[in-house]
C-alpha cells in the first residue's frame, strides 16, 4: 500500500505531521482491509532523511596503576563522548565505536586489558531534534507505536556489503528521489556518514531541459 507524500514529506524529513499522520493512517486502513481479521499496532521505522550525517569523538582515561578495562568503564566512556555534542538541537541516534587504544595496543574491544592509559574513538550519527520530534509525533498522532527506529544506510550496508568489502574498505552511495547517502566503511566499520538534498528527481529534471 501507497500514499503520495510528496507535498508534506521533502528530503525525506517530515514538515507537516498532520497531514503524515493522516497519510500513515490511510496506509495502514488499506493494509488491515488487505489482512481482513488482522489489525496492525507496530511499525518499524526507517531513519533517513537530509540532516542524518556522523561526528567524530575522542574520549581519553588515564589511571594511576594498572587498571582492568570493565564493561562499566567503556560505558561510562561513551556517555562522556556524547555529552560533547551539542543536544539542544540533534538528537544521537547511535553511537559506533571505532577503535580503542589501550596503552599502546590498538583493539575494537579492550574489555579485559590492563592499562594505565586507554582512549576511545568514536561515530555519532545524528539528526536534527525537530525532525526526530515530528517523525514520533506523526506516528503517535496516526496511534501507531514504533517497535524500533532503524537507521536505513545501516541496514541498507548491512543486506547489500560483503563483510570482505567493509573490511578492504568501500563507498556505498544510495541515490533516492531527492536525497543521495554517501556512507564510507573500513576495517569492517562506519567511518563516514552524509546525507546530501539532492537526488534523482533533480537530475532528470535538469536532464529534461536539455
Amino acid at each position: 500500500a501507497s500514499e503520495p507524500s510528496g507535498e508534506f514529506i521533502k528530503n525525506g524529513v517530515v514538515r507537516n505531521i498532520d497531514r503524515t499522520a493522516q497519510c500513515l493512517t490511510n496506509i495502514i486502513n488499506m493494509l488491515e482491509g488487505d489482512l481482513k481479521k488482522y489489525s496492525i499496532n507496530k511499525v518499524y521505522v526507517g531513519i533517513g532523511g537530509y540532516t542524518l550525517h556522523t561526528i567524530p569523538t575522542k574520549v581519553e582515561r588515564g589511571f594511576e596503576e594498572d587498571t582492568h578495562v570493565t564493561t562499566e568503564i567503556i560505558e561510562s566512556m561513551i556517555l562522556e563522548q556524547e555529552e560533547c555534542i551539542d543536544n539542544d538541537k540533534k538528537t544521537v541516534i547511535e553511537v559506533i565505536p571505532q577503535e580503542y587504544k589501550v596503552d599502546n595496543l590498538v583493539t575494537g574491544d579492550p574489555v579485559g586489558y590492563n592499562c594505565r592509559h586507554i582512549v576511545g574513538e568514536y561515530i555519532n550519527l545524528i539528526a536534527r531534534f525537530s525532525i526526530m520530534n515530528n517523525l514520533a509525533k506523526a506516528f503517535e498522532m496516526a496511534k501507531l507505536e514504533d517497535t524500533d527506529n532503524l537507521v536505513t544506510p545501516l541496514r541498507l550496508a548491512e543486506a547489500i556489503l560483503t563483510p570482505t568489502e567493509r573490511n578492504l574498505g568501500c563507498t556505498l552511495v544510495d541515490i533516492g528521489a531527492s536525497t543521495t547517502t554517501v556512507s564510507i566503511y573500513k576495517g569492517g566499520r562506519l567511518r563516514f556518514l552524509s546525507v546530501i538534498p539532492l537526488g534523482d528527481r533533480l537530475i532528470t529534471a535538469d536532464l529534461a531541459t536539455l
